[in-house]
């Protein structure tokens, strides 16, 4: 319980360059929220609803509640829920000429005192889906005609149920959908709704980036051979890219990162710390293996008389002056893990500037930041990485490289 306290009462977040803390409601984006508000929900209910005998139907999804209650009491009830707690308020909606919207459903009372169902759009519904030429897979664009459908039989009494399929027709003939696709794909939810297969078999799930026909035939072969469900990621939209309600991090992320050479080769590397951090390492690594290179030309110039020797040595060993200032060593034990720095010691004459550093991409997953870091190295044409570097990254099979790199961006 007090691990359940601090999660629900520490919640902070950042807005404009300033730190806020959450005091009321449970926490934003928490996965643990929606149980406690249900729980909250439950509380009120348990402690409200059973006093008033006026109350003949409650039903609730989440925060939405619908009741038939006897008319007269319903601003007493309101009054009493309101009650319950100060940061939790009510509002409340009568049935206006027999009618009445709950969720998506319009409720209608007929003259024999039964209900009709049919489904509901708000005033502000501007019937705008998915567009038929838009760059997503087909199963993308069945999947809009099929909810729509699916969403019609059910909640349509049988008397409303041709004049909303004609609506969901004429609205998708708007968004360029060809009417023998949108017929098809009722007859199939009619089929399957009406041979109760509502639930399809679960079976596992593979998400991939879509790139056209060539995701189409890669799918089918790996369903056959896998017999797994694939979804698809359509790529990045312009709306993602010219408007972002979210506040951008000013900090330096964690995530895959360019340092370019006077030579114009690329070194591509990634990092699970802010980024400046890992690059700063490259230059103080370089800054080492000067100031060793330029120890070792003094000491070769003035040799020293004698070279200590460590206890643990044999006597009979003998020292080598070279050895002890790793001069006989390759560049690549000298640099260390910084392939930036060996490629400075193999080239004096080049040179880099902190100017031309940059991050290529925020990412903080360990698999997906590696997967990444070895993508944009086989994206860039002038790399610097060495075979050791290369050696220590994740290894791609060439079949995944090869349908990846086009959606890749360069370095």
């Amino acid at each position: 319980m007090k691990l359940l306290h601090i999660a629900i009462n520490s919640n902070y977040f950042s807005w404009n360059g300033q730190i806020y803390k959450q005091t009321e409601g449970c926490p934003m984006g928490s996965p643990i929220s929606p149980i406690i508000a249900n729980l909250f929900m439950q509380n009120l209910e348990t402690s409200i609803i059973p006093r008033y005998d006026q109350i003949f139907l409650y039903r609730r999804y989440f925060d939405d509640c619908l009741s038939i209650v006897k008319q007269g009491s319903e601003e007493i009830i309101l009054t009493s829920l309101n009650e319950f707690h100060p940061s939790i308020q009510f509002t409340m909606e009568k049935e206006c000429d027999k009618q009445l919207p709950f969720l998506d459903i319009h409720l209608s009372r007929t003259t024999n005192e039964t209900i009709t169902k049919k489904v509901y759009r708000k005033p502000t519904h501007t019937g705008r889906y998915l567009n038929y030429k838009s760059y997503h897979h087909i199963s993308q664009k069945m999947s809009v005609v099929d909810a729509l459908a699916y969403r019609a039989i059910k909640i349509c009494d049988e008397e409303f149920l041709e004049e909303e399929l004609n609506h969901i027709r004429g609205q998708l003939r708007q968004n360029g959908f060809p009417i023998c696709f949108i017929n098809s794909r009722i007859e199939v939810m009619k089929t399957r709704v009406n041979q109760g297969k509502d639930d399809e078999e679960e079976v596992p799930r593979l998400i991939l980036p879509f790139m056209g026909p060539l995701t189409t035939r890669l799918t089918q072969y790996l369903r056959r051979r896998l017999g797994c469900k694939f979804g698809f990621i359509p790529g990045r939209k312009i709306g993602s890219i010219l408007c972002n309600a979210k506040e951008k991090q000013t900090d330096n992320p964690p995530g895959i990162y360019k340092i370019i050479c006077s030579c114009k080769k690329i070194y591509v590397g990634e990092t699970k710390r802010p980024y400046t951090v890992r690059i700063d390492e490259h230059f103080k690594e370089n800054e080492n293996n000067v100031r060793k290179k330029m120890k070792r030309e003094e000491l070769k110039k003035n040799p020293p008389d004698r070279i200590l020797r460590s206890n643990s040595q044999p006597k009979s060993q003998t020292a080598n002056f070279y050895d002890y200032f790793g001069e006989n060593e390759d560049s690549q034990s000298q640099c260390g893990s910084s392939g930036v720095a060996k490629h400075l010691m193999d080239n004096p004459s080049h040179n880099i500037q902190k100017d031309n550093t940059a991050l290529i991409e925020s990412e903080p997953r360990y698999f997906h930041r590696k997967f990444k870091e070895r993508l944009y190295i086989s994206k860039s044409k002038n790399a610097m990485n060495p075979a050791f570097n290369i050696r220590r990254g994740m290894v791609i099979n060439p079949t995944w490289s090869s349908l990846l790199l086009p959606l890749t961006r360069s370095p």
